[in-house]
C-alpha cells in the first residue's frame, strides 16, 4: 500500500509533525477536501491563503501552510496553554507520522526517524560509518552546501578523501559516478533532487553502483519527498533524510530519515534517553523500578518480584541500589535467588527471559525511572533508618509510586501525593507485591495515579518565584 501526497497529509497534518499532536486529537480539525475545477484541478487553491494575494511559484523553496496545518498549530497551541498534552499522547502521534510516512515511501515504521533537520540524517551516517584516511566518499557538484562542509572538516580531521563529479549539460548521470567509485569508496551521497537545477539522480542505478563496489547509497531528498513518488525497496537506497517545510507541505524542525533495515545496527544510536532504555529493555512487558534500596529492602524486592512473576511471568525489575559499594552483592544475591539478571554496565543485551536489570551505574536515575511503568522508592522498608527518598523525581514523570512505611524525608510531599491517589503506601513485601500486581494489570489505574502525580506537580511549579515574591513581601522598604 502507498499514499498519495494528499492522504499523506489527510491523516498526519504539517502541524502533527511540527508538533507531535494530530489536528482530531486536539480540536477534530481535519482537512476538507475541496472542489475541483478548471482553475484548480485538484480542488486545493482554498487550502493556501497565499493565492489570495499572489502567484507562488517557490515551492521548492519553501512552501507556505495550508489552512489545516495553521488550524492544527493553534489547536496545539490552545491546548498546551490550558491542558498541556502528556508525552505519551504526542509520542503516540509521532509514532502515527512514522507510520505514515514510512507507508508513503514503501518502508516500515521500524525504518524511520525523526530529525530536526535534513542535514543531521548525513551527518548521523558519516560519523556511524567511521570514515578514515585511505576511505572516499564520492559526491557531485549538483549537491546542498551543507554536504560540502561536512565532507571537508572530515577530509581535513581524517584524511578522508572526497571526490567531486562534474555535472555535464546540467546533470549527473551514473555512468560519471562511476567513473570515480572504487573498492575503497564508502558512501556515495546525492541530493536526489538538485536544488539548483532540478535534476533528478537515478536512485536505482546509483545503488546498484555503491552496492557492487561495497559502498551505500544516501540521499538528501527534501527536494523530491512529497512531489515525486519514491519506493524505496524498487530503488535499494541505504539512507536518506528529508525537512517537512517544501513538498510536504509541514514545518522547520521536522526531518524523517529512513535506515534501511539490514543497517539499523550500523547506524546504531547516537544520543540516549530513557525512552532508548525503555526500547532496550521492552516496550511491551511491564516494567517496575526499585529506586535508591538500601541493605536489608533488596531481599523483600526480591521476593515481591518473585510472586509477580507468577501471575505476570514476562515483567522485569530495574534494581537500582542507592550505594555502589553494593552493587556486586545485589548481583550475587539475583543470581543466588535465580532470577536471570543483567548488569546496566556490562552492556548486554536485555531478552525476553530477563528478569532483573540491575542499574549499577551513577547519574541514571532518571533515565531509568523514564523507562518504568511504576516506582517503588527506597529507603522506606528498613524502618526509620533512611525515611525514604525523592517522591517527587516519578511524580514529576508520570509514574505511579509506591512508597514503604517510613518516608519521614517527604513526609508533606508524600502525604498530599497519598491524598491525591498519586502515591500508594504498603507496610511490608507482601504489600508491594500485591500493589505493584494491581498496577500492572489495571491500566485505568495505573493512568490515574499517573495523572494525579502530574496534577500535583503543576500546582506546586514555581518555587523559586514564590519564595522569591515572600522575601520580596517581607523585606524592608525604604
Amino acid at each position: 500500500m502507498t499514499l498519495s501526497r494528499r492522504e499523506f497529509i489527510s491523516g498526519v497534518s504539517a502541524a502533527a509533525a511540527l508538533s507531535g499532536v494530530s489536528p482530531a486529537s486536539l480540536s477534530g480539525v481535519r482537512p476538507v477536501v475541496g472542489i475541483a475545477s478548471k482553475d484548480d484541478p485538484l480542488g486545493v487553491r482554498s487550502d493556501f491563503p497565499v493565492v489570495e494575494q499572489s502567484v507562488y511559484l517557490d515551492s521548492a523553496y519553501i512552501t507556505p501552510s495550508p489552512l489545516q496545518a495553521v488550524e492544527a498549530a493553534q489547536a496545539f497551541a490552545e491546548a498546551k496553554a490550558r491542558d498541556p498534552v502528556s508525552l505519551g499522547g504526542m509520542l503516540q502521534e509521532t509514532n502515527l507520522m512514522r507510520q505514515r510516512f514510512a507507508t508513503l515511501i514503501g518502508a516500515s515504521e521500524m525504518e524511520i526517524g525523526v530529525l530536526f533537520a535534513t542535514s543531521d540524517g548525513e551527518n548521523i551516517v558519516s560519523r556511524a560509518l567511521d570514515l578514515k584516511q585511505g576511505d572516499n566518499v564520492v559526491i557531485d557538484d549538483l549537491h546542498y552546501d551543507t554536504t560540502y562542509l561536512l565532507y571537508q572538516q572530515l577530509a581535513e580531521q581524517r584524511g578522508l578523501e572526497v571526490r567531486i563529479v562534474n555535472s555535464e549539460a546540467g546533470g549527473a548521470p551514473v555512468d560519471a559516478f562511476a567513473e570515480h567509485v572504487d573498492g575503497q569508496t564508502r558512501l556515495i551521497s546525492v541530493a536526489w533532487v538538485s536544488h539548483q537545477n532540478g535534476f533528478r539522480h537515478d536512485l536505482a542505478g546509483l545503488a546498484d553502483l555503491a552496492h557492487s563496489n561495497g559502498a551505500y547509497l544516501y540521499a538528501d531528498a527534501i527536494q523530491g519527498i512529497g512531489a515525486l513518488d519514491v519506493d524505496v525497496r524498487s530503488t535499494g537506497i541505504d539512507f536518506f533524510t528529508a525537512g517537512t517545510y517544501k513538498w510536504l507541505l509541514g514545518g522547520y524542525g521536522v526531518a524523517p530519515f529512513y535506515v534501511r533495515e539490514e543497517l539499523l545496527e550500523r547506524i546504531g544510536t547516537d544520543r540516549f534517553g530513557s525512552l532508548n532504555i525503555a526500547e532496550e529493555l521492552g516496550q511491551h512487558r511491564p516494567i517496575w523500578i526499585a529506586a535508591s534500596t538500601h541493605k536489608g529492602a533488596d531481599e523483600q524486592v526480591l521476593v515481591a518480584h518473585q510472586q509477580i512473576l507468577k501471575s505476570h511471568p514476562n515483567t522485569l525489575l530495574i534494581l537500582v541500589p542507592r550505594h555502589p559499594e553494593r552493587f556486586d552483592s545485589i548481583n550475587e544475591l539475583c543470581q543466588k535467588l535465580g532470577f536471570e539478571t543483567v548488569r546496566r554496565t556490562t552492556q548486554m543485551s536485555v531478552t525476553g527471559s530477563t528478569q532483573v536489570y540491575l542499574g549499577d551505574t551513577m547519574g541514571e536515575m532518571l533515565l531509568l525511572l523514564g523507562a518504568s511503568d511504576v516506582c517503588f522508592m527506597g529507603g522506606s522498608l528498613v524502618g526509620d533508618k533512611v525515611g525514604g527518598h525523592n517522591v517527587l523525581e516519578p511524580a514529576a514523570l508520570g509514574i505511579p509510586t509506591i512508597t514503604g512505611p517510613s518516608y519521614f524525608n517527604f513526609k508533606e510531599v508524600a502525604e498530599n501525593l497519598i491524598a491525591l491517589g498519586a502515591l500508594r503506601q504498603i507496610q511490608d513485601k507482601r504489600e508491594l507485591a500485591h500493589a505493584l500486581t494491581q498496577i500492572i494489570q489495571n491500566p485505568g489505574t495505573s493512568k490515574e495515579m499517573a495523572r494525579n502525580a502530574e496534577v500535583f506537580v503543576k500546582k506546586n511549579q514555581g518555587a523559586i518565584a514564590k519564595t522569591i515574591k515572600f522575601l520580596l513581601d517581607i523585606s524592608p522598604r525604604d
